[in-house]
């Protein structure tokens, strides 16, 4: 099976030849793939709606894999039982989207010893949930593909919280020290996108605001240490 960069580098992170759990499993060309290169035994993929359950059904059932995808419909790590697989992926979702999922019970996801998560957008809101539950960031992963960039977090269950300064919260602590061609390109589009952020949010003035130009401002100079 042909699948894209993307879910090639999702299939590269998790724990090999060890179960793993794909929440949101659209047409299981992931789940598809692992188990075509028998990266591991089985998965179980989700889907949260009836009619994205159907889908992914019909998907399974077209593929050679259907008895060792487990299909389950329901909500994040609700279907799942506690250690049930080694690694969850979650793709697709917006940062805060995945901090939820994890935080509706952190016991329950600490029972799993790797989650491998491409959050499409608010990736700051995820950092510092994960930060605040002391769970550690141990690689992060960055591709262009279809004319956009994405970011691949892993990370591991932990409890001792630390913080994460503003750079952190929006770059992560990997990539600002980077500094192959990719990288560079990324982190100047984000320097150019945080500044204009500024100059709109200084031009609508508020308390609030001040805030969030300062958080901005000091993302903006702390990168430029990086360039």
């Amino acid at each position: 099976m042909k699948i894209s960069t993307r879910l090639k580098l999702l299939s590269s992170l998790v724990i090999k030849d060890e179960p793993m759990a794909d929440i949101g499993a659209d047409h299981a060309k992931l789940s598809v793939y692992l188990l075509e290169h028998k990266i591991v035994p089985f998965v179980i993929a989700t889907e949260l709606g009836s009619a994205t359950a159907t889908r992914l059904q019909r998907a399974v059932n077209a593929s050679d894999y259907k008895e060792k995808i487990h299909l389950r419909t329901g909500d994040g790590l609700q279907v799942l039982m506690p250690g049930e697989v080694s690694t969850v992926v979650i793709a697709g979702l917006g940062g805060d989207s995945c901090a939820k999922i994890l935080s509706n019970n952190w016991i329950k996801a600490a029972s799993y010893k790797r989650f491998v998560i491409q959050p499409m957008t608010k990736m700051n809101v995820l950092r510092r949930s994960l930060a605040g539950e002391g769970w550690r960031i141990i690689d992060e992963q960055l591709i262009f593909e279809n004319s956009r960039f994405f970011i691949v977090i892993v990370c591991e269950p932990g409890d001792q919280a630390y913080s994460v300064n503003a750079l952190e919260q929006e770059l992560g602590s990997f990539i600002p020290q980077q500094h192959d061609e990719l990288s560079m390109i990324y982190k100047k589009l984000m320097h150019k996108k945080y500044g204009q952020i500024v100059e709109v949010l200084k031009q609508t003035e508020t308390g609030r605001n001040a805030d969030r130009i300062a958080y901005y401002l000091e993302v903006i100079k702390t990168l430029e240490e990086t360039l």
